[in-house]
């Protein structure tokens, strides 16, 4: 149905007044055939010059022009015909013209962001400020202009002040086009501050002949390529864009939070091939990047789904222009990120913005850009195949730079003279008895240096057909993997909280659940790596991420970072996590809205024979407690915890407990791998029992394990001797705080005194362990008049009982082969340990709990 038809239909559903032509607030008459027009839009009359249109004057297809649907007057502080304006809350205004190509020029009125629509489809994106401006080129063929003002910021008037329209050609042709997809980096902005956030697109009229070519910018803040092929803003290209027309897309910032990876290049692609279809020169943008990057080193080589351009672009046969990696070396070449300052905006707070450019950035990014692109100049070329740079944004595993490749070791040659013979293997023979360790030795390539090493060498120059395996890096547990070194997104480097080890400062990433950092850790061999996490974190919240090993996203972990007090106080926390031989990445996600992660200052790894921290079920629920039955809490370390299905044969005591009870008694396991008494207390874990427990409720309470660990700060607990007043930090001291917390919630601790392993077994006996810990257990439960149970006694007298062999197939090392874990229970080990328990309790005769006892 035509335009010009409904709007006539509406115009005769007005009043006789209006068809007549006779509406108040009219200025000059004119007739359907006028070309050039100046509306003043409002109730308080008309500027000179213009024609006065009210809110009240409906279209009327004899004057030809009005509104339909629903408008209404409003005041605007500018002053001629910006002084009032017309609200649009669904309504538009229209005007008959000749076909033709028309300047159409639109003003707003009191309205913070508003978008434009002209034809039916959003033309002026997001024009900012009371009494913008934007004017662009707009082709009438069916015989009537639509204008109105729609959404931008939520809870806005979306108002225009005055419409001026000119004829520039009767044909309706539009000259070569230059149309630009894209985001706040690249958008349009009014009435603001040079030193304010500005988009390169703004600027680009600068560097083109705008005399041959027209420039429509698109590009609206916070905009993602889905959304800006869905919403519309792709409409005017699908409709306008003609064989010699240019179309920029230069987006994906933001499609890391609305989208994914995939549906990214497939939205481009369809993109690309509508334009292609047309006869249109498609060109894409490798984005800018944040001002912190030009603190990296090695250099960060491109962010936000730059090799999905590349891919793009190769298989569509367009150019990708890496304005990324041009920008960077603009900055460096000026000085870096101190230099880069004065072209990075100033947010309205006084903050400075490590991400969107002032004006004089948004220009320069624009000159630089055209320099690639050279349109009017010479068409790109476009690219050859998809870039081998690493894309570090939203990838799986980004990771930085690549550092020059090492010169290949010669193996074998022990002496490094340059040759194999047999003085290498004397050399290796003394190199061996030393203990000292080179690389290009060490021929099995297990990061060691042994008689194997010697045998295979000898092999070697006997004739024998042997291959040498080049070990990987030697790991420095003492490496620290600063975080201003490594890949982020959504954060800044910030020197501002003191405390943090490196000069160049630490990372702050945003307050967002999208933050993320990545590392990339070189591991001398597979294994599990105890990796300490050095943070800080000033407020109450828990900015808990989700830690991602290789891009594995289908196992993840959750990590605690729990408030260290204040910004400028740091602590450690450590994980156990799974790493492979060589270069490994781990990606930390911030997961808490309005938050985000801690400030980071560095990770270390260190390799460890702990089992790896149990992966993150989003499914998993705690055991629920009711207020009919007491409810057993349990709180321990690795040996204690109940282990999913997935990590079988590993399991642990607390998983088993529950089957001594009968159903009048509820268990809920608490227990976590490489949790201590401090650890428990810190991350908040004890508090999440405490916060439960009512009158009548039970809690075991095992630990001695990870206290003992002096290597590891956020676990280390060591024994003061002191139960009376026992010193801050200290095992005694926590147990402390779980027992009054429980006693003050009406509930009842049981002390345990922790497990023993196969390392107990000594001189044909097993013996007690961590004895220290187990006394101050027992003091402290003689203290407090409460029940203790002496686990470690009661399983040294077990495992003398049944055996070593039997005591052996209770442990990982006896269930797996090759395992050397003699700490861990498998399943039969945990039910064993969870019977003694539970006898234990009947024994003691636990007043409340032990009648439950089967």
């Amino acid at each position: 149905m035509k335009k010009k038809f409904i709007s006539g239909l509406i115009s005769f559903t007005m009043a006789f007044s209006a068809a007549m032509g006779a509406l108040p607030g009219t200025g000059n008459k004119a007739s359907a055939a006028q070309t050039d027009w100046k509306f003043d839009l409002g109730g308080s009359g008309a500027a000179g010059g213009f024609t006065g249109v009210s809110a009240s004057d409906g279209y009327n297809a004899g004057r030809g022009y009005g509104f339909s649907g629903k408008v209404a007057n409003v005041n605007a502080q500018g002053s001629g015909a910006g002084a009032d304006a017309v609200q649009f809350t669904g309504g538009q205004f229209n005007v008959d013209l000749p076909k033709g190509l028309y300047q159409v020029t639109v003003m707003t009125g009191n309205s913070p962001r508003t978008t434009i629509n002209v034809e039916g489809m959003p033309q002026m994106i997001n024009l900012t400020g009371n009494n913008a401006v934007e004017s662009i080129q707009v082709p009438v063929t069916d015989g009537q202009l639509n204008v109105a003002a729609v959404a931008g910021m939520n809870n806005a008037a979306y108002t225009i002040s005055s419409i001026e329209i000119k004829q520039l050609n009767t044909t309706g042709e539009m000259k070569p086009t230059i149309w630009i997809c894209g985001d706040s980096t690249v958008a349009n902005y009014y009435n603001v501050k040079d030193t304010a956030q500005h988009g390169w697109g703004q600027f680009l009229y600068k560097y083109v002949d705008t005399n041959t070519y027209e420039i429509r910018n698109q590009a609206s803040s916070g905009q993602f390529a889905k959304g800006f092929y869905t919403s519309g803003q792709f409409d005017p290209i699908k409709t306008y864009g003609k064989a010699g027309d240019y179309y920029i897309i230069s987006i994906g910032i933001n499609d890391k939070n609305y989208s994914n990876e995939s549906e990214y290049y497939e939205v481009v692609t369809d993109m690309v091939k509508t334009c292609k279809a047309k006869g249109m020169n498609v060109i894409l943008v490798k984005q800018q990047g944040r001002r912190g990057d030009f603190n990296r080193n090695p250099k960060l080589t491109g962010r936000w789904f730059g090799g999905e351009l590349d891919k793009v672009g190769s298989e569509q046969n367009v150019p990708v222009m890496d304005l990324f990696n041009a920008w960077q070396d603009f900055g460096f070449s000026i000085g870096g990120y101190d230099a880069m300052q004065s072209y990075y905006a100033i947010q309205a707070n006084g903050s400075e913005d490590d991400l969107h450019q002032s004006a004089k950035g948004a220009d320069k990014n624009a000159e630089i850009l055209q320099g690639l692109m050279k349109i009017g100049e010479a068409q790109p070329e476009p690219s050859p195949s998809p870039s081998t740079d690493p894309s570090p944004d939203p990838t799986p595993s980004p990771s930085p730079s690549p550092s020059p490749t090492p010169e290949p070791l010669n193996m074998g040659d022990c002496n490094s003279d340059g040759k194999v013979n047999i003085a290498d293997l004397i050399a290796l023979k003394n190199t061996v008895l030393s203990g000292e360790y080179a690389a290009a030795a060490d021929v099995t390539g297990d990061g060691e240096l042994n008689a194997e090493d010697v045998q295979l060498l000898q092999k070697y120059l006997f004739g024998e057909d042997v291959t040498f395996t080049e070990p990987a890096p030697k790991e420095d547990p003492d490496k620290k993997y600063f975080a201003v070194d490594q890949v982020w997104d959504e954060g800044i480097i910030e020197t501002t909280n003191s405390g943090f080890t490196d000069s160049r400062g630490y990372i702050n990433l945003d307050n967002t659940d999208t933050s993320n950092i990545t590392f990339t850790v070189n591991a001398a061999k597979d294994g599990n790596y105890m990796t300490h996490i050095r943070f800080a974190n000033g407020t109450d919240t828990d900015r808990a991420m989700k830690i991602i090993v290789n891009g594995n996203e289908s196992e993840y972990w959750m990590q605690s970072f729990t408030g260290t007090g204040a910004w400028t106080t740091w602590a450690e926390f450590g994980i156990v996590l799974p790493l492979v031989k060589g270069a490994n990445t781990i990606k930390m996600i911030s997961t808490v809205a309005n938050q985000g992660g801690p400030n980071l200052d560095y990770i270390t790894i260190g390799l460890t024979d702990e089992p790896i921290a149990e992966t993150y079920d989003p499914n998993a629920n705690q055991t629920p407690t009711t207020n009919s039955n007491p409810t057993l809490f349990i709180l321990g370390d690795s040996t204690v915890q109940s282990y999913r299905e997935s990590y079988a044969p590993q399991q642990g005591w607390g998983y088993y407990l529950g089957n001594y009870f009968t159903s009048d008694v509820t268990v809920a396991n608490h227990s976590m791998a490489g949790r201590s008494s401090k650890k428990a207390y810190d991350e908040g874990r004890w508090q999440t029992i405490a916060d439960s427990m009512k009158t009548g409720d039970f809690v075991m309470i095992m630990f001695a394990i990870n206290d003992a660990g002096k290597s590891n700060a956020d676990r280390y607990a060591p024994v003061c001797g002191n139960v009376d007043n026992p010193s801050s930090g200290s095992y005694e001291w926590y147990m402390t705080q779980f027992i009054n917390d429980a006693k003050n919630k009406g509930g009842t601790p049981i002390l345990v005194t922790t497990v023993i392993g196969m390392k107990a077994y000594s001189n044909g006996k097993f013996t007690n362990s961590y004895t220290d810990y187990c006394d101050a257990c027992k003091k402290l439960a003689s203290k407090y008049k409460i029940p203790c149970i002496d686990l470690n006694t009661i399983m040294v007298n077990h495992y003398n009982s049944v055996g070593y062999d039997t005591a052996l197939s209770y442990h990982l090392m006896g269930a797996v082969q090759g395992s050397t874990d003699g700490t861990h229970f498998c399943e039969k080990g945990a039910n064993v340990v969870a019977g003694l328990v539970a006898k234990a309790v009947k024994d003691q005769q636990i007043s409340g709990l032990s009648q439950y006892v089967k």
